[in-house]
């Protein structure tokens, strides 16, 4: 079987395994995020605009709810969502693309098969899946950035370049993170520069070109519907932009440097701890010869994620029980856009090790041990997919009452000497076939374990919530055409449990308006829509009340 019907194979049966998977999650549970993917692609597919309630937004890129949009070609919002999962699937799983690719420019035809199945196998690749968000589209795309990143930098030909530009795009419109992209192009110029590498200037004038222009419709379009302004341009996360000029060096010192050291463990732990490893022997014995680019591929890619991802902190809550007063919450995610070019960095320096001192474990295990403080935040998904099995410690941890301040502690140096030793032993006792074998079920169980928490989530907490069960009676017991409107009197601060309000203070999420398939407005007139829902006594009969009192009125 030559690589292309192995990779289409591994493909389909990766494609099952989360289609399978989705149809445990039974309702969203990342409100808001999924809900405003959600209504802006039904704009999309209903009149090819970027609204939410028929009011423009730029809350979030728009290439993701555009990919799902099709979903509602379909009227029952029950089949909607389901489709949306597989279209999550059918995009998520092209990451074995670029991921057999990248390896490809390495190691051999069946070891490069080898590599994008694992990368495909990794929580934030192949757990996504069960959300409405876009990481799924984003992954991959971002993945196949830094291949055509690599082959400009390593080729440093204008059609690489030019390959380079549209991914980069594409990536920032997908999530306004992927401008990280920028930033690692950036560090590898500067690099070229001082290497006298001067004809980079043109190829990398033409990347930055095709990168504009391929973001330009959508920025036209926001500066159009919200006017001049960075909020305006890029959305909801230019206040991150506006927070890195207010960090004070007090706060870099404290706070940024330990969170640096915290991402770095992340790092080490997600990747399995080898692939890390594997990654530091890969630039140690590359950075000699001086030949090989991915070795500043990644390094720049390292440098700019962490440093995004430390930035994120300085503008958090403090959690005081860290000890160290801590600011923040650690986001695993931001990281895990590294964690395929680790594994394949991380491959190829192990592929080429007979040995490997205890040194490296123990240097690596002390660094983990320092970012004991990730272990007082919450590491589930969707945010800390990776380390989710860290997560499963803390709820024992909180069922066995054992979870103050030194207990949680020592759970977590027990946690990391266990899987330290583990890591050693396999890398000691195993054949590198074996090995990755051993790797790949390890993370397909860790991918498997984050969608069964999703579904329990969705199932348990979710489900049964009162809106969530009033919005599916309404998509049920509705006309397809009807306008439904929500009183904007019960915009309140957002809350799932509690049920005094019945859409977000900013008339952009309602609990029950995900599972309605129909027009949605936020207003105080009734009669500008078919069906209003409040908890106020009007002059309508209602046609269904809650047992919290919210009233479906019909009007027309």
């Amino acid at each position: 079987m030559n690589a292309a019907r192995k990779l289409a194979l591994i493909y389909l049966i990766l494609v099952g395994l989360k289609i399978v998977g989705s149809f445990f999650i039974v309702t969203p549970t990342i409100y808001s995020d999924e809900y405003i993917y959600a209504k802006t692609a039904r704009s999309i597919a209903t009149s090819f605009e970027f609204t939410i309630h028929e009011m423009p937004t730029n809350q979030y890129a728009p290439l993701y709810a555009l990919m799902i949009s099709p979903a509602y070609l379909f009227q029952d919002m029950n089949t909607v969502y389901l489709i949306m999962k597989i279209i999550n699937a059918l995009l998520a799983t092209l990451i074995i693309i670029p991921a057999y690719l990248f390896a490809k420019e390495f190691v051999s035809t069946r070891e490069s098969i080898t590599i994008a199945a694992l990368v495909a196998v990794l929580p934030p690749t192949f757990a996504f899946t069960s959300y409405i968000m876009a990481e799924n589209l984003f992954y991959p795309i971002f993945l196949t950035a830094l291949y055509y990143i690599y082959k400009a930098q390593q080729e440093k030909t204008i059609k690489y370049n030019v390959l380079a530009g549209i991914a980069i795009g594409a990536a920032i419109l997908t999530r306004i993170i992927g401008v990280t992209l920028l930033g690692i192009v950036g560090l590898l110029f500067l690099r070229s520069l001082f290497t006298k590498h001067y004809e980079e200037i043109k190829n990398k004038s033409i990347l930055g070109i095709i990168t504009l222009a391929t973001l330009a419709l959508w920025m036209i379009r926001n500066i159009l519907a919200f006017g001049f302004s960075t909020s305006s341009i890029i959305g909801s996360y230019s206040r991150e932009i506006g927070n890195t000029t207010r960090i004070s060096f007090e706060a870099v010192l404290g706070n940024g440097m330990y969170w640096t050291i915290a991402y770095v463990a992340m790092i080490i732990l997600s990747s399995g701890i080898l692939f890390a490893l594997g990654t530091l022997l890969f630039i140690k014995e590359e950075w000699r010869k001086k030949k090989n680019e991915l070795v500043y591929v990644v390094l720049s890619t390292l440098i700019v994620v962490v440093i995004v991802a430390v930035n994120h902190q300085f503008h958090g809550l403090i959690k005081a029980e860290t000890f160290l007063q801590l600011m923040g919450r650690p986001i695993g995610r931001y990281m895990d856009i590294a964690l395929p070019l680790i594994i394949i960095a991380g491959y190829i320096g192990l592929s080429r090790q007979a040995e490997v001192g205890k040194k490296w474990f123990i240097s690596l295990g002390v660094i983990t041990l320092l970012g004991a403080m990730i272990m007082f935040f919450p590491l589930v998904p969707v945010n800390n997919m990776s380390l989710a099995w860290l997560g499963v410690i803390q709820q024992f941890l909180s069922v066995s009452n054992l979870n103050a301040g030194i207990g949680t502690l020592v759970a977590y140096m027990l946690a990391i000497v266990v899987a330290f030793l583990a890591a050693y032993l396999v890398w000691k006792k195993t054949t590198r076939k074996n090995m990755i074998k051993i790797c790949t079920i390890f993370f397909l169980v860790l991918s498997l374990g984050n969608i069964a928490i999703a579904g329990y989530n969705s199932q348990k907490n979710w489900l049964p919530l009162e809106q969530v069960q009033l919005g599916k009676w309404i998509d049920n017991n509705t006309p397809p055409t009807a306008t439904i409107m929500f009183d904007e009197k019960g915009c309140l601060q957002r809350s799932i449990q509690d049920n005094a309000s019945i859409c977000s203070s900013a008339k952009d999420t309602t609990l029950a308006g995900f599972w309605i398939n129909r027009k949605i407005r936020i207003g105080n007139n009734p009669l500008e829509a078919d069906y209003f829902i409040s908890r106020a006594e009007v002059n309508y009969t209602p046609i269904y009340q809650t047992e919290s009192n919210i009233y479906v009125y019909q009007v027309n």
